[in-house]
């Protein structure tokens, strides 16, 4: 999936009835971190397309980058709340991530290998109009 893709999906899950306003941000923060190795593209296209997908997209990424989030937004009192919404957020995100073809390296660093359930394409518009249609109907209602 695409950045806007992933940031709809951020601010969809804060529609859901989060009540403080940090959480929204919150939730659009976690649901783009996995894709902060897009900084790997400055040492070229080979080490990007080595490491992308890779650490910040596995299982132990998924625990450690949330409580990280959770004590920047909660370090006076909150911490759990903020690390639950930000574990959501990067849930999703490695979950739709793991749906599309190209696939992601779920269970790195211990393994490499990358996984894919195949069942969408990277750029799903389908996928982002729906996204996008429940964040302006979320904003109205």
């Amino acid at each position: 999936m695409d950045p806007i893709t992933h940031s709809l999906a951020g601010v969809t899950i804060s529609n859901l009835g989060f009540k403080q306003k940090a959480a929204t941000w919150v939730l659009l923060l976690s649901s783009i971190a996995p894709d902060f190795d897009y900084i790997t593209r400055f040492w070229g296209m080979d080490m990007f397309l080595r490491y992308h997908r890779g650490i910040t997209h596995g299982i132990l990424a998924l625990f450690v980058i949330p409580i990280i989030i959770g004590l920047i937004f909660g370090h006076r009192k909150g911490f759990f709340y903020y690390y639950f919404i930000a574990f959501l957020g990067y849930a999703a995100h490695l979950f739709m991530d793991l749906t599309n073809q190209y696939g992601t390296r779920i269970l790195s660093p211990l393994d490499w290998q990358q996984y894919s359930l195949d069942l969408t394409f990277i750029i799903d518009p389908y996928i982002t109009i729906g996204l996008l249609l429940c964040v302006i109907l979320g904003s109205i209602i």
